[in-house]
C-alpha cells in the first residue's frame, strides 16, 4: 500500500479507501484544460469485462493494491457488474477510475438504499486536471438513478469531498487494550461475582459455554446472530446468503470463534450444537464480535479466547471493533472507544444524501417514535431554518409531516449538510448546547422549547460499521 497523495492506508483494507485524487483550484468542474492528451470534456464509460486486466494494473500502479486474490475476489461479488467501474481513459489508456457498490444500509428499523465508492484514483500526469471530479459527478448520477438515497466513501484526505457537498459522518469506532489488561479485568469481574459477565472457575455457567474455532457447515448459525444484530443497529450492511458465502470464501479474516451453549456435539450426523455467539478475527484486531439477545458472557467468553491467543503468540494490544454503546466495554470498564475528531486524517467516513428532505421524510415513523420515548406533549411542531429555506416538522399522536413554507416559533436553524449529520445520528446537540450559547454554532435554537424538541428527535445514534465486508482477501 502507497500513502503519496491519496492519503494514509488502510493496514488491513484490501480495497482502499475513497481517495481525493484531484487537489486542484479547478473545484468541482469536470472540464478538463486542452493540451494534455485528452478532449476538453473527459469522456466517461462505463468499464467492461475486457477492461479488467488493464484495472488491475491501472490500481496496482497507483495504491500498490488490490492484490491479485482480493481483485479476483471483487469480481466474485454476488451483485458485481463490471459497469459499476467507471472510467476516464486517452485512447486505449486508463487514466482515471471510481468503482461503487450498491448496499443497503440497517439504520433502527429502516433500510435505506446506500451505495459505496471506493478506489478512486487518477495517474499522477493527470492530478488535478478534473478527472476525479467528472467520475464523481458522473458516478452521483447513477447512484441516484439507480435508487440509492446515500453515497458512502470512506478517505484520509475530506477536504476533496467536502468541497463537492459531501459531509463527515459514522466514524469508525474501536478499543485498543492491552490483551493482559483485558484478561486482568475479567479476572476482577469474577471476583466480584459478576455472573452476568464470565463466571467464576468455582461456579461455571450453566449451561455451560465453549469456545472453539468454527465449522463451515455452521455458517447459518453465524448468518442467524447477524440478523438478530440488524435487529437493532444502526450502521450495518445486509447481507444476503450469496453475500456471507463470498464473505467467507474471500478469507478476509484468519480465524472465527463460535461460542456454544451445552455440549458440543462433534459428530457431523448430530443435530447443529447451539452457537449462541461469534468472534471474527483478523491478526490481532476483532473485527466482528456477535452474542444472541446481548449476551455479556458470551460476548466476555469470546475476548477471553481472543486475548490468550494474541498473548500466545507474542503480542500485546487487541484491537477490538465495537459499537461504541456496547455494554461489554461498560461492565468491563473499558476504556470508550476511539473516535476521529473533525480535524484528524485518519479513515474519515464521508456521507452525500441527494435529496435530504426525502430522507427526512422517510424517518418520520421513527421520530414519532422518539418523540413517544421522550415523553413529548403532542401535537408540537419544530421548525427548521436550512439556508434560509423553510420548513416544519409537524407532530401529532399518529403522524409526523414535514411542512415546506414555514418554521413558526420555535426553530432550529442548520444549514442542509449539518442537517444531514442530525438525520444520522452524528451529532451530540446536548453536548454542543454545552459547548456553546443557544444561538451560536452550526445549530442555533430560537427558543429552549426548540432546542429540547430537536435534542428529542435527533439524538446522537451508535452508529458503526462492521469492517469484516472490506477487508481484504488473503492470499
Amino acid at each position: 500500500m502507497v500513502s503519496s497523495q491519496f492519503g494514509k492506508p488502510q493496514s488491513c483494507a484490501g480495497v482502499p479507501p475513497a481517495a481525493a485524487a484531484e487537489q486542484s483550484a479547478y473545484g468541482g468542474s469536470p472540464t478538463l484544460p486542452p493540451g494534455v492528451g485528452l478532449p476538453h470534456q473527459p469522456l466517461i464509460t462505463p468499464a467492461t469485462a475486457s477492461d479488467h486486466v488493464a484495472i488491475h494494473r491501472f490500481l496496482l500502479s497507483v495504491f500498490q493494491s488490490p492484490t491479485a486474490a482480493e481483485f479476483h475476489a471483487q469480481l466474485e461479488h454476488p451483485q458485481y457488474e463490471p459497469t459499476d467501474r467507471l472510467l476516464v481513459r486517452r485512447g486505449e489508456q486508463i487514466v482515471s477510475h471510481l468503482r461503487m457498490q450498491h448496499r443497503q444500509l440497517r439504520f433502527g428499523p429502516l433500510w435505506i438504499p446506500a451505495c459505496y465508492v471506493s478506489e478512486v484514483a487518477t495517474l499522477p500526469e493527470y492530478r488535478g486536471r478534473g478527472c476525479a471530479s467528472a467520475l464523481l459527478e458522473d458516478a452521483q448520477r447513477r447512484m441516484q438513478q439507480q435508487g440509492a438515497r446515500i453515497g458512502m466513501l470512506r478517505t484520509s484526505t475530506p477536504d476533496f469531498y467536502q468541497r463537492r457537498g459531501w459531509v463527515a459522518c459514522f466514524r469508525p469506532s474501536f478499543v485498543a487494550a492491552d490483551a493482559r489488561e483485558i484478561l486482568s479485568r475479567l479476572c476482577h469481574a469474577r471476583a466480584e461475582s459478576r455472573p452476568d459477565l464470565l463466571a467464576s472457575e468455582e461456579a461455571p455457567a450453566v449451561p455451560e459455554l465453549s469456545i472453539r474455532l468454527w465449522r463451515h457447515i455452521e455458517q447459518g448459525a453465524l448468518m442467524r446472530l447477524y440478523d438478530q444484530h440488524l435487529q437493532r443497529a444502526y450502521g450495518a450492511w445486509q447481507r444476503s446468503p450469496d453475500e456471507w458465502r463470498w464473505l467467507i470464501s474471500r478469507r478476509g479474516y484468519d480465524r472465527i470463534y463460535v461460542a456454544i451453549e451445552g455440549r458440543d456435539r462433534q459428530e457431523l450426523d448430530d443435530e447443529c450444537p447451539a452457537i449462541v455467539g461469534y468472534a471474527t478475527m483478523r491478526e490481532r484486531r476483532i473485527v466482528e464480535l456477535m452474542t444472541g439477545d446481548q449476551r455479556l458472557d458470551v460476548a466476555a467468553h469470546l475476548l477471553q479466547r481472543a486475548c490468550g491467543d494474541v498473548i500466545e503468540h507474542s503480542e500485546h494490544r487487541v484491537r477490538l471493533d465495537t459499537p461504541p454503546d456496547h455494554p461489554l466495554l461498560r461492565m468491563l470498564n473499558l476504556p470508550a472507544p476511539q473516535r476521529l475528531s473533525e480535524a484528524d486524517t485518519g479513515d474519515v467516513c464521508m456521507v452525500r444524501v441527494f435529496k435530504p428532505l426525502a430522507l427526512l421524510a422517510q424517518l418520520c415513523p421513527l421520530l414519532l417514535d422518539r418523540a413517544r420515548v421522550a415523553g413529548l406533549s403532542l401535537p408540537c411542531e419544530l421548525g427548521l431554518l436550512l439556508d434560509d429555506q423553510k420548513y416544519q416538522l409537524a407532530l401529532t399522536r399518529r403522524s409526523v409531516r414535514v411542512v415546506p413554507g414555514k418554521v413558526g416559533r420555535s426553530y432550529l436553524r442548520c444549514s442542509l449538510g449539518d442537517l444531514v449529520r442530525l438525520m444520522l445520528g452524528h451529532v451530540d446537540l446536548r453536548e454542543a448546547a454545552e459547548n456553546g450559547s443557544r444561538e451560536s454554532g452550526p445549530y442555533g435554537f430560537s427558543t429552549s422549547l426548540a432546542q429540547e424538541l430537536a435534542q428529542a428527535l435527533f439524538p446522537r445514534l451508535p452508529v458503526w460499521l462492521p469492517p469484516w465486508d472490506d477487508l481484504g482477501a488473503g492470499d
